[in-house]
């Protein structure tokens, strides 16, 4: 086992962990060998002395858990007797013994005070080393201590990345580079761990990450890192991440009407699942994965304030992917999906409908007039600009309509499409309250109802809410 040293003025206290005087915790000494023994830092101001002159010394622990105190004195004087000074008692019966010498003789047994021990000869320049044993002791260090700590890492965090059924937890991190030796990962079940003993080490070494896969679902881990140097002395700033693992499901094991909890500005949102898939082989493969529909209109928006129908530059298309989209928590928004749609290009009369990889770029979206169900045989005026949706049922019945139903404020309200009307440059088609179809001037204000793609792998929690809806894993 190798020796772990820290360099200061030393003070014990008993293994009851009766803190004397103030401190600030900043540094912990360990042995590998299960010892108890810590250091931490502290405005203490015990010493060695000798006729009162106090002198620096090297503090120790040994693999067995012994302290060692060793300093040499700044003048020569053979026969001196040393003091061990202390501001309060140990309550443990530790005891001490000089290199050379099996004389153990007491330490602070009996209350605070100087407690002298008869050394021998101590030379200019020699040092000696005091051996301190006999109990689960603690060393408390004084200032100067930190000036080789490294610093504390970056980045930490710990993600539920269990899959397959099997828990896991992955913690990763980003590493100092001064006086940096390695880290130390503990973990500790349902709090943090107060310091390198209180939990369990799960990693040490280089690293920048480790997958933790002795855990089990429905259980908060949390991790604490202990950056070190190369005397095995631990940064101990408060640096704590934690994680419960959950039994989690693949989004596209949800089936269709299923809803999923999205976060707008924090507030959670019911999604309808309105397909899995690619809806029809017209759509580039990046619209393979889960589609995702507003349950409810979320506000009414002008199409375009220009009165231009052209989906490519219409003032919805940008406020969808830029105000829009930041609404989003994190975890959604990088989730979203990159995809092509087909659209009509150059808006209605004139323009070129477009599929697959030549459909138009964006993350969010509105649904076309094909996608909810209507097709050039409800009305000739409808672009081809996509295929019916899972969740739609096609035509124009009361029960087709019926799915098309959406509600603003509780209240049933027309909402806008993509699709432009192919007879003109100005009209847009939207769904009508009572779910049928119309069209109107792009300047108008009618309901926007995003839509998104999320990736088939998109991870939920596997058990829904009291609602029925589920919700991210990492919600």
């Amino acid at each position: 086992m190798a020796e772990e040293t820290t360099y200061l003025k030393g003070v014990l206290q008993d293994h009851t962990g009766n803190e004397l005087l103030p401190k600030t915790q900043a540094s912990q000494v360990e042995t590998e060998d299960g010892s108890t023994v810590e250091a931490k830092l502290a405005a203490a101001d015990a010493h060695l002395e000798s006729k009162g002159h106090m002198f620096q010394v090297t503090a120790s622990l040994t693999p067995s858990g012994a302290l060692e105190l060793t300093g040499s004195l700044p003048a020569e004087k053979d026969g001196l007797t040393v003091q061990f000074v202390s501001p309060a008692a140990a309550t443990d019966g530790l005891q001490a013994k000089f290199a050379g010498s099996d004389t153990l003789y007491p330490i602070l047994t009996t209350g605070e005070g100087k407690e002298p021990i008869q050394a021998g000869a101590w030379d200019q320049g020699v040092p000696v080393t005091l051996t301190v044993s006999g109990g689960n002791c603690f060393f408390k260090a004084g200032a100067g201590v930190n000036d080789t700590l490294p610093p504390q890492v970056t980045g930490f965090k710990a993600v539920d990345s269990s899959s397959g059924g099997v828990p896991k937890i992955t913690v990763s991190w980003q590493n100092p580079t001064a006086f940096f030796a390695g880290i130390l990962i503990v973990r500790k079940e349902g709090s943090a761990p107060t310091g390198v003993r209180d939990g369990v080490k799960v990693y040490t070494g280089t690293g920048t990450s480790y997958v933790d896969a002795d855990v089990v679902f429905d259980t908060a881990y949390y991790y604490r890192a202990y950056p070190y140097n190369d005397k095995k002395q631990y940064q101990t700033l408060t640096n704590v991440v934690s994680v419960a693992p959950q039994p989690s499901k693949k989004l596209s094991e949800l089936p269709v009407e299923s809803l999923l909890k999205i976060k707008e500005d924090g507030v959670p949102v019911n999604y309808l699942v309105a397909h899995q898939g690619k809806p029809s082989s017209i759509y580039d493969a990046s619209c393979d994965g889960t589609w995702l529909l507003r349950q409810d209109i979320a506000e009414e928006r002008k199409w375009d304030a220009d009165r231009n129908n052209t989906l490519e530059s219409s003032d919805i298309r940008a406020y969808l992917n830029g105000t829009w989209i930041n609404r989003y928590d994190a975890n959604i928004k990088n989730a979203i999906k990159q995809v092509k749609i087909p659209y009509r290009q150059n808006g209605g009369s004139g323009g070129t409908d477009r599929t697959g990889a030549n459909g138009l770029p964006c993350k969010i979206f509105l649904l076309s007039g094909y996608e909810v169900g209507w097709t050039t045989s409800a009305d000739p005026h409808f672009p081809v600009d996509g295929a019916k949706l899972s969740y739609f049922t096609s035509g124009t019945s009361s029960a087709a309509n019926n799915k098309r139903i959406a509600k603003l404020n509780g209240n049933n309200t027309d909402w806008w499409l993509r699709s432009p009307s192919t007879d003109g440059t100005k009209s847009v088609w939207y769904v009508l309250s009572n779910g049928d179809f119309n069209n109107g001037y792009a300047i108008n204000s009618d309901g926007v109802r995003p839509a998104l793609i999320l990736p088939r792998d998109f991870l939920v929690k596997a058990a829904p809410n009291s609602d029925g809806s589920y919700s991210p894993i990492d919600d």
